[in-house]
């Protein structure tokens, strides 16, 4: 699969706070926030016209799940010129049952925003909550709010609150798109079903991150695999592979092709 790759571009986003002089030092909290609120609007002029661009392109990671009933997936949508400007990830924790959707903006190859809903138990209580973090050139973040509700479809009536600063690490989602860290293709073995057969990858080790996909065709590779299954496993795979949708709404990975990494 094809990485993921950044372009370059220099865009000046966020404006300076700092200052020498003394007397804006001493300056009330409230009128320093008014400056951060502008930058904070900039931010979500620019959030709106991505998510509104009509020709963005996308590309997904494989559909990874646990043993537990976890499930992670990551959409990255780009631009004519390839340059990812935003991010979309999806996850279940099985042991939890909590689940949520992260978007993450980006430019330059950074993120400079991130929007979380998701669910959360640790309170005891369930809570659906949705947190906004925003972020400099640097991608330290600068500012978080967030707002909750007993139910994800109440949300969107609550206010938001100011909060202590939290930054929504994006690691995990650009592994998945790459096929890297725990996320890497290694071979785990294949399920045969009458005539549909699968090929599965994923983590080594138990609970780890697995991915199947339709075989569509046998070749040199997939037949050494068969024929060396319980040898192979753990063995790091290139592949490709294309979503698909049959006729009753069942969402598939078919294989499109597949080579043994040197």
């Amino acid at each position: 699969m094809k990485k993921i790759l950044f372009l370059s571009v220099v865009v000046a986003l966020f404006i300076s706070c700092t200052s020498k002089s003394e007397k804006l030092e001493k300056k009330p909290v409230h009128q320093s926030f008014t400056k951060f609120e502008l930058i904070e609007n900039d931010i979500e002029k620019r959030i709106a016209t991505t998510d509104l661009h009509e020709k963005l392109t996308t590309t997904n990671s494989l559909f990874y799940t646990k043993e537990d009933g976890s499930s992670y997936q990551v959409t990255a949508y780009l631009d004519k010129s390839e340059a990812v400007l935003k991010v979309q990830e999806k996850f279940v924790n099985g042991t939890t049952n909590e689940y949520g959707t992260t978007l993450y903006y980006v430019l330059n190859g950074k993120k400079y925003a991130s929007k979380e809903r998701f669910e959360d138990h640790t309170g005891g209580v369930p809570l659906f909550i949705e947190r906004i973090s925003y972020y400099d050139t640097n991608e330290k973040v600068i500012h978080t709010k967030n707002r909750k509700s007993a139910f994800e479809e109440d949300i969107d009536g609550e206010i938001f609150e100011n909060t202590d600063t939290y930054d929504c690490s994006i690691t995990s989602a650009m592994q998945a798109l790459n096929q890297e860290g725990i996320f890497e293709t290694r071979f785990q073995g294949f399920v045969f079903n009458g005539s549909t057969n699968y090929v599965t990858v994923g983590e080594s080790g138990d609970n780890g991150y697995i991915s199947a996909l339709l075989l569509q065709y046998e070749d040199e590779v997939t037949r050494k695999l068969i024929k060396n299954q319980k040898k192979m496993i753990g063995k790091k795979l290139d592949l490709n592979f294309r979503q698909m949708t049959d006729e009753t709404g069942f969402e598939f990975q078919v294989l499109l092709s597949l080579a043994i990494a040197k």
